[in-house]
């Protein structure tokens, strides 16, 4: 377990505002080295006959669970986890039989894992407050009455605006903090010529 934990630890990407994510990309090549997973779920609380069922789960639909308790030294109720019905898909959401510290560490850790990816066609989203928006860099290029607006570029493995033969397409967006808890993102526009970038308005 110690060595997978390193390795996800390794990955951790400082964002623009100093939070930390991991980029979808770098999990997807972590997970497919078998042997870090498999060394890492003999640490699980389960038959051994079982073991193999729940190294399919840790490197699909149930990755990030695993690698959240992973992350906090749980390994070994990753099968409780899986039994209760949990999957990356209803993430974020709370824990089970973690003590008070490791709930909260929980809660701080999986939101490394769930930064938005910004897709053509993207109009309006809301973002909760403890989201990790994945800016590699934010410049401040404009401020008024209403608040300040900022050129972001975000990180690759968290947009589709462009195809990875098409790096120079650049897309902007707009976004707009109505309250402090939400970030809105609405409209964008695309220009030739320049890196990925996103606009915002706080």
């Amino acid at each position: 377990m110690a060595e997978y934990k390193t390795a996800l630890e390794s990955i951790l990407y400082a964002t623009a505002n100093g939070r930390y994510l991991i980029p979808n990309s770098a999990l997807t090549k972590l997970v497919s080295q078998d042997n870090l997973v498999k060394q890492a779920i003999q640490s699980v609380k389960v038959a051994p006959e079982d073991l193999n069922d729940l190294l399919k789960r840790a490197v699909s639909d149930c990755r990030i669970i695993f690698a959240i308790l992973t992350r906090i030294e749980e390994v070994r109720l990753f099968s409780d986890f899986v039994s209760h019905g949990f999957t990356d898909f209803k993430l974020p959401c709370p824990p089970i039989g973690l003590s008070h510290s490791k709930s909260k560490q929980w809660d701080q850790i999986q939101w490394e894992f769930l930064s938005p990816t910004f897709s053509q066609g993207l109009i309006t989203s809301h973002f909760e407050e403890k989201v990790v928006l994945p800016y590699k860099t934010d410049r401040l290029i404009a401020q008024g009455g209403s608040g300040k607006i900022y050129e972001v570029e975000i990180l690759a493995s968290h947009q589709t605006l462009c195809l990875a033969e098409e790096r120079e397409v650049c897309s902007a967006f707009f976004c707009v903090s109505y309250q402090p808890t939400f970030l809105m993102i609405h409209g964008f526009y695309l220009r030739i010529g320049c890196p990925v970038k996103l606009a915002w308005l706080a």
